[in-house]
């Protein structure tokens, strides 16, 4: 029920890009209710706000707080993901940790000291399998 449908109604969202071509999720399941009717979108004329770009293609944000006595990385993540840290003085990469599990949407790691680096980056390195449901297995 809302405002606009006091009595209710269904509603199903699917996620395009601004160019009206499907993004991830694409579909909306595999039951609905109603009969389905429409077609392509050639374009949205209402204002569109994108609330999360996330995926395992999204780009990774990270956050870097605290200082001398450690630094916690927060950073953008993916259910089911995992992520390597690595730290730098120049250009050369040091690994600080090559195994960190997603919390879900966001992800965050301590580093002892900081770990006398002063840039870090976050990578994905592997993403859990999922069953034919969506579900992590």
């Amino acid at each position: 029920m809302t405002p606009e449908y006091p009595g209710g109604t269904y509603a199903y969202f699917v996620t395009i890009n601004a160019d009206g071509s499907p993004a991830f999720p694409y579909v909306i399941g595999r039951q609905w209710y109603g009969v389905p009717s429409g077609g392509g979108v050639p374009q949205i004329a209402e204002t569109v706000t994108m609330y999360r770009n996330a995926g395992p293609a999204a780009a990774i944000q990270v956050t870097v707080t605290g200082s001398g006595g450690g630094k916690q990385l927060t950073w953008t993540s993916v259910e089911g993901g995992v992520y390597k840290i690595e730290g730098t003085t120049d250009s050369a990469w040091t690994t600080l940790a090559s195994h960190v599990a997603s919390s879900g949407l966001s992800t965050t790691y301590s580093v002892a000291g900081g770990g006398g680096v002063s840039s870090y980056r976050v990578t994905l390195t592997a993403l859990a399998a999922y069953d034919s449901t969506g579900r992590q297995r």
